[in-house]
């Protein structure tokens, strides 16, 4: 019942705000094509309404061929033949939440990520609230009590192109 899991995450949500605590990560895991990614944006729009907060959402496609520089970032070439770091969805979303006190990351098909890029997501979804940036050299960190809840939609691990969840990584999320 979609709108029954709405309610428990928009509650969780709601609940650890006013108790000034990091609010848990979200991962939903069903079949394709039951509307896991219409659902997070639901929960996005549920969430500014109840709490009057401008709350941005980034979402990023996952799959296998996934880098670390996908997800934190990149030099590229501009129009005038300058470089510049483009920061990934990570560091995006932590530069929204100090902004504006919160931000939801939904990283789509999170189980198509290899192991090796499921260790990536652990320092946004851990204590660390940061990430370090190699390419420029920088952590890039939360601040005060800003937060970037991380959604994660995954199918179930016996479709095609998914890999099974590393513990590390499942364990920092509410699984729905």
């Amino acid at each position: 019942d979609v709108h029954r899991i709405l309610d428990r995450c928009a509650l969780r949500l709601s609940s650890a705000l006013a108790a000034k605590r990091k609010p848990r990560n979200v991962l939903l895991n069903s079949k394709h094509g039951l509307g896991k990614t219409l659902m997070v944006a639901s929960l996005a729009e549920r969430m500014r309404m109840e709490l009057s907060l401008q709350i941005p959402m980034i979402t990023f496609d996952c799959s296998e061929d996934t880098r670390e520089y996908h997800l934190k970032g990149s030099f590229t070439v501009q129009v005038d033949g300058s470089t510049a770091f483009v920061p990934g969805p990570i560091p995006l979303a932590i530069e929204m939440a100090n902004r504006t006190g919160l931000s939801m990351l939904c990283l789509e098909e999170l189980s198509a990520l290899t192991p090796g890029g499921q260790k990536i997501i652990n320092s946004i979804t851990d204590w660390r609230t940061g990430v370090f940036i190699p390419q420029i050299g920088k952590n890039i960190r939360l601040t005060g009590k800003a937060a970037v809840v991380v959604v994660g939609t995954m199918n179930p691990t016996n479709y095609g192109g998914v890999y099974t969840l590393n513990q590390d990584l499942r364990s920092r999320f509410v699984e729905e």
